[in-house]
């Protein structure tokens, strides 16, 4: 066997996919702090909204094809980021602080998510243009928006009343 015949890059690939799909497990599993994960989300925005314009300069997409990939990106990501968020875990803390879990269910609502997003890819691709599919701000933006979103929805489930409370010597074994 000859290493250069090896295709490093779809190894590479299928590893990192390996990874982020790990990290997302874990952290659906996780309690986290709804306050961090809005920061979290809001960054991952900026970061998507401040590249799209780079990323679309040289594109040969109409303005008007960007602005409706653009619309369509917001409502997939504002629709799944609602879904994952009413049915994401919520408790407060004794300290009033806010904190989410997706758990199994979590883990797969944001494997459901990206297999909207691939098959919207593929759909943009076919229907509106090829070009607009490689936008990595779109892909960032809508990451962001659904974790957004969800964040938001946990925490006006917890400020109605749609949580428990987690007493302070429970917190301590985390």
């Amino acid at each position: 066997m000859n290493l250069s015949t090896v295709p490093w890059m779809s190894i590479v690939d299928v590893l990192l996919i390996a990874v982020v799909l790990a990290l997302i497990l874990f952290r659906q599993l996780s309690w986290r702090s709804a306050a961090r994960m809005t920061r979290i989300a809001v960054v991952v925005i900026i970061i998507g909204v401040a590249s799209l314009p780079l990323q679309l300069q040289g594109s040969k997409a109409s303005l008007v094809s960007a602005m409706l990939v653009i619309a369509l990106t917001v409502l997939v990501s504002l629709a799944g980021g609602w879904v994952m968020g009413r049915l994401s875990a919520v408790e407060t803390d004794a300290a009033g602080q806010v904190r989410v879990r997706g758990g199994w269910l979590g883990v797969g609502l944001w494997i459901g998510f990206i297999i909207v997003r691939i098959g919207m890819n593929v759909g943009i691709a076919a229907l509106i243009s090829p070009q607009l599919v490689s936008v990595t701000g779109l892909f960032l933006i809508s990451l962001g928006l659904a974790r957004l979103t969800s964040t938001q929805i946990a925490v006006q489930r917890a400020h109605s009343g749609l949580t428990h409370t987690v007493p302070a010597a429970a917190q301590s074994g985390q």
